[in-house]
């Protein structure tokens, strides 16, 4: 579906200005800045890393997006500008930065769009707790059975009708009851061959009926005297009332048998030898029978309609147990053979541990990854799903190695990691236990009195993780070391729309060129899969690239750093092993220095039950809320942990991640001439050549979480006829928090001030909610100003700024977030209000400021906070009655008329997430938050008018 979005702008000139006012910018280049998911406390990133607009974007309507863009440059730092840049479609938990909800001052950054495990982890623990209430269910049951059978001349034929009962218990599902009824025949045409069916019908109270046919036909053909071939065909379906056509099996085989003479001693019938009249042993023809090699060959597919699809994770090991007891008693009367029996059944099932903890490996050292098979690996597989010998394709294996998008006034781009050789992935050690008990005891009355018992024990494991055995494609598909002593690259980056021609055709024909790279397996008794490419699959060249981008390690930061400061979190608990510092080049040969990570250093991904017989039970006011606000209480340390007790299944699952880094902050940017020449490493007065640094204050231990609300968590509705099914879910992290403290050139210094705000105030610990004195708190810009470096040093406390930014706030979009510091529905989110400039001792300026409006009363425009108050785009949509429905058109047979709607319900985006289809309405929900009018220090008026998005195409129909 292809959507297009408008914004239209209204200038009108200033009432004492005589010429029109024109916004005129240099044009030096378009850069794309990343959609990152918002957070209302940021998530693990942080609202002022998450876009970038260059000094010369002068366009004020997003040709991609439909989305206003409005740019204002506000001062230059003897060569580097700083702008303030405001973009239009803001979403509900969209966090405001530093200088206000959908404005953003960022001098430049590295956003890293993580995609699967941070490509730097290297042995890394990933825990994850997990509780689920062990499966149980008891089951007594009856059977009655008719055995028929008959003989006539060169046929036979048997059938047999088959009647079950069942009751059984489960502890998740309840009572349940099964009725069974299953015909089968059989009819022999002696040498010419048989036919074969059945017909199942399976009534259960859980599953519905199922229906399971088949049918199958043989025949021998005599071939030559001593060869017969026989040929046979079978097909079978199932078929579920609630699940529809599940299984389709068709088989064809083909076999080959001979029969043959040889001399020996001749046998009558109890197996004695026949004797001559002399009384030696008898000597004649005694027939045998054999098969020929290859003599039987089979055809054959089954068409499962119902594989689940799975994506790799953590694997949690299982135990089952089960034990199965009968008691027959039958009777044979004149070839009619009845039975009746009685069954009794136990079997559960339950997790073999609760905690398990798995070392990571990210795609830079995916090298490391393969010696350990407890490893999470940095990949995922399309269509994933159980292996059979069928299979004709394997599922697509993708690496998920994270994206870099560069930004900087002068330099952008996006890069990707790529290796320099090919090795294999697979799936964390886990294992299932199976322990099946069953006796059987039967009692036989009739012609022929027999009695017989049956006791199995049936002790099965299986396991997943790396096909180690008879697997020598382990030893061709290895991943190499990084070499030393010699240029050889495991991994290096390059640009997303890199031009230049690979030079190692080498590396690609070992790989297998064009061609599908296939194993040859034997399924007998083992596994040898042989692969046509040979091993080991590495590069000899290293890969040509135009532009460069490099980076250092943690454990070689000190030594090789442009300036060693603070750059991670704690300054000193970053790993050895994960990236600290990258470093790209401009295409005049600037360096642009990234030296410190932010990092966030723990995330924890919360799911547990919290349904019941009916939600208010947790809490007697909960129904509303979560009707209201889409959330649910929970009781903390008892529901959010391995006691869960609550629904149908106890389920509990906590997920911990360690620390990783979300962007790497622009620190210095250094001109094609700078030479480090005095005893200062990094940027300083004695270098020669150009040289911008930039430095930043640290806030650490933000907690953030979503929902913030304390003790509350998302409510995730099951099946709406099952209130034991319901899940709440929250993610609870800890980061660093970094903003721009100055901008140092070789003459200037601009000095960034800022005080903490009055929203996105950070939650008191893993359960939520903002406690004065311990929370966290972002901050916001007030005021930048731009010094003299010799002025600053010689007056450090009286010295004159060249220049003064001036920023005012009011806190009056989104009102009633709950990340505030006073009364929740009092506050909203930070808004920019004014922005004016002071020259030295001149105010003059000030009377002539940017002055920014919005629709700051509540109203469509400027709707309150709520977390579930979005539509399936993300975009606002309030959390109330939509109407749906449209009456007939008569005259034409199934056509019914859009513009006349007539029924509204009372359906929450949860349920009904579709895009408003009334233009007006939807045109008020896409400016919800946005600037209405902006008034130019000029006296002219810029006035933007939002539009929604369109539905141009459903499929390929306008």
């Amino acid at each position: 579906m292809i959507l297009h979005k408008r914004t239209r702008l209204k200038i009108r000139n200033g009432l004492h200005k005589s010429t029109s006012f024109v916004l005129v910018f240099v044009f030096l280049f378009q850069l794309a800045y990343p959609t990152i998911g918002f957070a209302l406390t940021g998530g693990p990133s942080q609202p002022e890393v998450q876009s970038f607009e260059p000094i010369g974007t002068s366009d004020m309507v997003d040709m991609f997006s439909g989305d206003f863009n409005y740019n204002i440059p506000l001062m230059d730092v003897e060569g580097y500008p700083i702008n303030i840049a405001y973009h239009s479609g803001i979403g509900m938990d969209q966090e405001a930065t530093w200088v206000g909800l959908g404005w953003n001052i960022n001098p430049g950054v590295i956003n890293r769009n993580m995609r699967g495990l941070p490509d730097d982890f290297s042995g890394e623990s990933i825990v994850k707790e997990i509780n689920i209430k062990p499966n149980k269910t008891w089951g007594v049951g009856a059977d009655l059975s008719v055995e028929l059978y008959g003989y006539e001349p060169g046929s036979t034929s048997s059938g047999s009708l088959d009647y079950s009962f069942g009751f059984s218990y489960n502890n998740y599902t309840g009572p349940s009851i099964t009725q069974g009824l299953n015909f089968s025949f059989s009819a022999s045409m002696g040498s010419a061959g048989g036919l074969n069916g059945s017909l199942g019908l399976n009534s259960s109270s859980d599953d519905g009926l199922s229906i399971q046919p088949s049918l199958g036909f043989s025949a021998h053909v005599k071939t030559s005297e001593n060869t017969t071939t026989s040929l046979g065909v079978n097909f079978g379906t199932s078929f579920n009332s609630r699940a529809g056509l599940k299984q389709l099996t068709v088989n064809v085989s083909a076999s080959t048998s001979y029969q043959a003479t040889a001399k020996g001693v001749v046998k009558d019938a109890e197996g004695n030898a026949e004797k001559n009249t002399d009384g030696t042993d008898k000597i004649g023809d005694i027939p045998t029978t054999g098969s020929q090699s290859m003599g039987s060959q089979s055809v054959g597919g089954t068409f499962d309609f119902g594989t689940p699809t799975s994506t790799p994770s953590i694997t949690n090991s299982m135990k089952n147990h089960g034990f199965y007891g009968k008691f027959t008693l039958g009777g044979v009367l004149f070839g009619i053979h009845g039975k009746i029996g009685v069954n009794g059944s136990y079997s559960s099932q339950k997790l073999a541990q609760n905690v398990i903890s798995n070392p990571a490996y990210g795609y830079l050292y995916s090298q490391d990854g393969q010696q350990d098979d407890h490893a999470l690996m940095d990949f995922n597989r399309e269509k994933d799903g159980p292996y059979n010998e069928n299979m004709a394709g394997l599922p697509l294996t993708n690496y998920t190695f994270d994206t870099y998008s560069v930004s900087g006034q002068g330099v952008g781009g996006s890069y990707r990691p790529f290796r320099g050789d090919v090795g294999y992935v697979y799936d964390p050690a886990g294992y299932t236990t199976n322990d099946d008990e069953s006796v059987t005891v039967e009692l036989g009355l009739g012609e022929l009195f027999h009695i017989g018992a049956n006791i199995s024990v049936t002790d099965i494991s299986g396991s997943s993780g790396k096909w180690k055995s008879n697997n020598n494609s382990l030893g061709k598909l290895q991943f190499n070391q990084k070499g030393k002593g010699n240029d050889f690259e495991n991994v290096y980056f390059q640009e997303a729309n890199e031009k230049t021609v690979d030079d190692d055709p080498d590396f690609y024909a070992a790989a297998g060129s064009d061609e599908p790279v296939s194993p040859s397996i034997d399924y007998s008794d083992h596994y040898e899969p042989v692969l046509n490419a040979f091993g080991p699959v590495k590069r000899k060249k290293r890969a040509k690239r135009t532009q460069n981008f490099y980076y250092l390690t943690k454990g070689e930061y000190n030594d090789y750093a442009v300036k060693p400061e603070i750059h991670s979190y704690s300054d000193s608990l970053a790993p050895a092993h994960h990236i600290a510092e990258v470093t790209t080049l401009a295409t005049d040969g600037s360096r642009y220095v990234y030296g410190i990570a932010a990092y966030n250093t723990i995330q924890k991904d919360v799911t547990f039950s919290v349904g019941g017989p009916d939600p208010s039970t947790v809490n007697p006011s909960l129904t509303s809320e979560i009707a209201t606000k889409g959330l649910v209480a929970y009781s903390p340390g008892v529901d959010n942990s391995l006691s869960n007790t609550l629904g149908v299944d106890n389920y509990f699952s906590r997920t911990t991640t360690p620390a990783f880094a979300h962007s790497y902050l622009l620190t210095s940017v250094l001109s094609p001439d700078y030479i480090d020449a005095d005893n200062v490493r990094g940027p300083s007065d004695g270098d020669f050549g150009s040289y911008t640094r930039f430095a930043y204050k640290r806030i650490n231990n933000y907690k953030w979480r979503t929902p913030f609300d304390s003790c509350k968590a998302s409510y995730t509705e099951g099946m709406k006829s099952d209130k034991q099914d319901d899940k709440a879910n929250y993610i609870y992290g800890e980061k660093e928090l970094w903003y721009l403290d100055s901008v140092v050139t070789k003459n200037y210094v601009a000095v960034f001030h800022t005080s903490e705000r009055e929203d996105g105030v950070g939650v008191k610990d893993e359960n939520g909610g903002y406690l004065a004195g311990t929370s966290a708190k972002m901050m916001r810009l007030d005021s930048i100003s731009l010094f003299s470096k010799a002025d600053l040093r010689a007056n450090p406390t009286t010295a004159e700024p060249i220049k003064q930014v001036h920023f005012e706030y009011t806190y009056a979009l989104c009102k009633g977030i709950p990340n505030v510091t006073g009364a929740v529905g009092t506050i909203g989110k930070l808004t920019l209000k004014k922005i004016y400039f002071t020259y030295q001792n001149s105010n003059k300026a000030r009377m002539s400021p940017y002055i920014f409006d919005y629709h700051e009363s509540v109203s469509a425009e400027n709707p309150g906070y709520n977390i579930k108050a979005y539509d399936r785009w993300g975009n606002y949509k309030p959390n109330n009655a939509t109407t749906i429905g449209a009456r007939a058109d008569h005259t034409i047979p199934n056509r019914y008329d859009s513009d006349s709607l007539i029924a509204t319900v009372n359906m929450p985006p949860s349920d009904y997430p579709y895009v408003e289809q009334d233009t007006t309405t939807a045109n008020q929900y896409a400016s919800a938050w946005s600037l209405k009018q902006i008034q130019l220090p000029s006296g002219g008026v810029i006035t933007p008018t939002y539009e929604s998005d369109d539905y141009a195409y459903v499929q390929d129909r306008p």
